[in-house]
């Protein structure tokens, strides 16, 4: 047996004897070991006694054919093949050790993908999405593509067994995104979920339908035009008591007392104006008239709606209902105050009561409120501030611990100087709340060089501090936003496709 070369000039620089048939068979193979066990038995054929060309050349050809045979069966047998919805994958079994529990990794010729006419294992999965699974086998990290949805790769993983631990730092946003979309969607769909219509029997004289219908009627704008009606009436009732209750403190427009009698000696009892002006003057009988009307419809509204809401316990614990029940209380409790003055001036606790009911009649501008039920941006803005809770509530408590320090620091830093106006560290609070907040209001400042430092310093704390929390409740914003507009499209788009359906 012997090989003819026609042209026996060396090849290869590192064996200038090598012809250059048999050169280019043994470079064509990527398998160094495979090379090195070649030139070594050349090494040893060339040092023996018995060496010659034709002898290197048959010795060559047996071991590259024995070597192809040995490579083509080993690769046969190293590899595993999977169809995937008609794409053809191969992967090493060497790189089932990456996550040695997975699907892949425990996969036998008697698993039920197995198909031995084809010698490969079928699944009716995502190729696309398998593509990365097998990249996580060579790589030992998954990484997520950009343009796949989270919720597929999760899934994926599940199926594939591959643990949630194995994801590159890289691809962390994008494998968590999509969970920050469906917490959203979720907490939108709930908050929705508040507000829907309550089914209404097909009997409406009944009382079951009675009570739906009203309570549809108060609570839920779109449920019909009187429905509507009554929001925007309510509303504006809202506003005019608000506007009432403002115009009530000017002094022009009030008069001598009308509601009660009040003695000589209570009406010189009390020197302060602004206290003379509240007890010894009422509203214009125009202005109690309209607050009595707006007093009326709050108080008209809150037990119709007690009364036929289907969960009272639930309708009790919303803040904004617990809001309405203490502003109806303290206007009738401010009322009635009212028509008993003397009362009022002669026992400080019941002067005490009725300013403080006075106070909570402000209340009512919460009730404005309301407009989430219509408008859904300011809902939105609403869910956006409550998922920002633990935003806000770190920014309070970082705000307080630098209000303490830095009035701290400045009650010591002037606590030589007789003419400053810290005289305890409450005092410097009340600074650094007006400093860090940037209203300066004037009324305290420091005299020294010292002072001058610790104030600057205090600004610019204050302006971090604040500024911070404002860009993740503008993010936590837009993304409700956004998941709120794609939510309202596919409605609508819902919507029309089983109108033309019907029709």
């Amino acid at each position: 047996m012997s090989i003819e070369t026609k042209d026996d000039r060396p090849s290869n620089p590192e064996c200038p004897w090598l012809p250059r048939t048999i050169d280019q068979i043994l470079f064509k193979d990527n398998n160094r070991d495979f090379k090195k066990a070649m030139f070594q038995k050349i090494e040893k054929l060339i040092t023996s006694r018995c060496f010659s060309l034709e002898l290197l050349r048959i010795s060559l050809l047996l071991e590259l054919m024995h070597g192809f045979k040995k490579k083509s069966k080993m690769t046969e047998e190293s590899r595993l093949r999977f169809n995937i919805r008609g794409s053809i994958f191969e992967m090493l079994k060497d790189s089932l050790q990456t996550f040695p529990s997975s699907k892949i990794s425990t996969l036998t010729t008697s698993s039920q993908y197995y198909d031995p006419a084809r010698n490969e294992y079928f699944f009716d999965r995502d190729p696309e999405a398998f593509n990365f699974i097998l990249n996580a086998f060579v790589t030992g990290e998954l990484h997520v593509p950009k343009h796949m949805c989270g919720a597929v790769i999760r899934q994926e993983m599940d199926f594939w067994n591959i643990p949630k631990d194995s994801v590159s730092d890289c691809c962390w946003q994008v494998y968590f995104r999509f969970e920050e979309q469906v917490e959203y969607l979720t907490e939108i769909k709930r908050d929705e979920a508040k507000h829907q219509v309550l089914h209404t029997p097909r009997d409406k004289t009944s009382k079951d339908g009675i009570r739906c219908v009203v309570w549809n009627t108060l609570s839920n704008p779109g449920y019909s035009n009187v429905a509507m009606i009554w929001y925007y009436f309510y509303l504006f009732v809202v506003g005019l008591s608000t506007v009432i209750f403002c115009l009530s403190t000017v002094p022009e427009l009030r008069t001598v007392s009308y509601l009660s009698d009040l003695s000589e000696h209570n009406v010189t009892k009390i020197t302060n104006l602004k206290l003379r002006h509240l007890l010894f003057e009422d509203p214009l009988p125009v202005l109690l008239a309209v607050e009595m009307f707006c007093l009326l419809v709050f108080t008209f509204e809150l037990i119709l709606s007690i009364s036929s809401c289907p969960r009272r316990l639930v309708f009790i614990k919303k803040w904004i209902n617990i809001v309405n029940i203490i502003l109806v209380i303290s206007m009738w409790t401010t009322l009635a105050l009212e028509l008993d003055k003397e009362e009022i001036i002669e026992n400080h606790s019941a002067s005490h009561v009725y300013l403080i009911t006075k106070a909570f009649n402000m209340l009512r501008l919460l009730l404005f409120v309301r407009l989430e039920r219509q408008f859904k941006a300011f809902r939105v803005l609403l869910l956006a501030v409550r998922a920002s809770a633990k935003e806000l509530l770190l920014m309070c408590l970082s705000f307080m611990i630098a209000v303490l320090i830095f009035s701290s620091l400045m009650f010591y830093s002037e606590i030589y100087f007789t003419d400053s106006s810290y005289y305890n560290i409450f005092i410097t609070m009340w600074w650094a709340i007006v400093t860090m907040t940037t209203v300066g209001y004037g009324d305290l400042y420091p005299t020294t060089t010292v002072g001058y430092i610790i104030g600057s310093l205090c600004t610019m704390c204050g302006l971090l501090i604040l500024a911070l929390p404002v860009a993740v409740i503008a993010s936590n914003f837009s993304s409700y936003y956004a998941c709120n507009n794609y939510r309202e499209r596919y409605i609508n788009f819902t919507r029309r496709n089983n109108i033309s359906k019907s029709d």
